[in-house]
């Protein structure tokens, strides 16, 4: 290695091309109120569009903390959320059943009154605007049906049901923005569901779980199906032999009686 003897410059050429580049580390957390999401589940959230998919815009009432979390995910990638529990009530089909279901541990140790077919995901008012429609197989209601352009065709029996001997399982199930307060337009289809069956132990034709309860609760955003529409009198009834009631008439479910409660207490953030 030289060495300068006396005062000068002293050039060095350094190769940077191995050397890692600063990369966020830091991990933080927020407890606070959201218009939508689970509650009291923590959630991981990578970036400010995440945080809106999964807890909901911001309003008069949560944009404290959501604006704290978005703020947060301008310089980090890892900020766990918590949506603490308040006096929220779920909209439900019935309007009037104040259900409660926090997320999905608690919606599967609630036991729902036999009125309520359809509940929103996740507790508030914007579950207010949300309604399903299931078309069973029947070719009247699906003719009838103002969601048949969403469909390639009708329902109709299943591969698996046909096998068991069975018949008219099959049924086709659409979430809608009725109020616009999702997407800004009223009427809006959020989500499609294509050739569910009301048999409960149903298998797609790649073995998967086609069973219409099934498949909506684990990936649906928007609903829980609760129960079963009066007219569908054997849903829920396994494969074998059976001809599954098909009413001529689609059934729709607005959801009413969501309730927001958006200004948690002191206790209520510590415990979430």
């Amino acid at each position: 290695m030289a060495f300068q003897v006396s005062p000068g410059v002293q050039v060095k050429e350094i190769d940077l091309t191995n050397v890692v580049p600063a990369v966020s580390t830091s991990i933080g957390a927020i407890a606070g109120a959201f218009q939508w999401g689970p509650v009291e589940e923590v959630r991981t959230i990578g970036s400010e569009k995440e945080l809106v998919e999964v807890f909901g815009k911001p309003n008069s009432d949560t944009f404290n903390y959501f604006m704290n979390a978005a703020a947060f995910l301008q310089y980090g990638n890892s900020l766990r959320v918590v949506r603490a529990a308040t006096a929220n009530f779920n909209a439900t089909n019935d309007g009037t059943a104040s259900v409660n279901i926090s997320n999905a541990d608690d919606f599967n140790a609630t036991v729902f009154p036999g009125t309520v077919i359809v509940a929103a995901k996740y507790p508030g008012t914007l579950g207010n605007s949300l309604k399903v429609s299931i078309c069973p197989a029947n070719s009247t209601a699906f003719s009838n049906w103002a969601y048949k352009s969403q469909f390639d065709s009708a329902p109709g029996t299943s591969t698996y049901v046909s096998n068991k001997g069975g018949s008219n399982d099959e049924l086709h199930v659409v979430v809608i923005d009725e109020d616009g307060s999702w997407s800004g337009e009223e009427g809006t289809v959020l989500e499609t569901f294509a050739y569910l069956s009301q048999a409960s132990d149903a298998k797609s034709d790649d073995g998967s779980n086609n069973y219409y309860h099934e498949v909506i609760n684990n990936q649906s955003k928007y609903a829980w199906m609760t129960g079963h529409p009066t007219t569908f009198t054997d849903g829920g009834e396994a494969a074998a032999g059976n001809s599954f009631t098909a009413p001529s008439a689609a059934e729709d479910y607005s959801l009413s009686g969501g309730v927001d409660d958006n200004a948690p207490t002191i206790g209520e953030l510590k415990t979430a």
